[in-house]
């Protein structure tokens, strides 16, 4: 039985790559 899409080293990944994403935004959005 495949656990794919379950893994949580790539949920926890992408909870960090979403994390990033936003520091990004609000960086550019202060900088502006």
């Amino acid at each position: 039985m495949h656990a794919k899409g379950f893994n949580p080293l790539d949920r926890a990944a992408l909870k960090l790559f979403r994390e990033t994403a936003q520091t990004e935004r609000i960086g550019i959005m202060l900088s502006v």
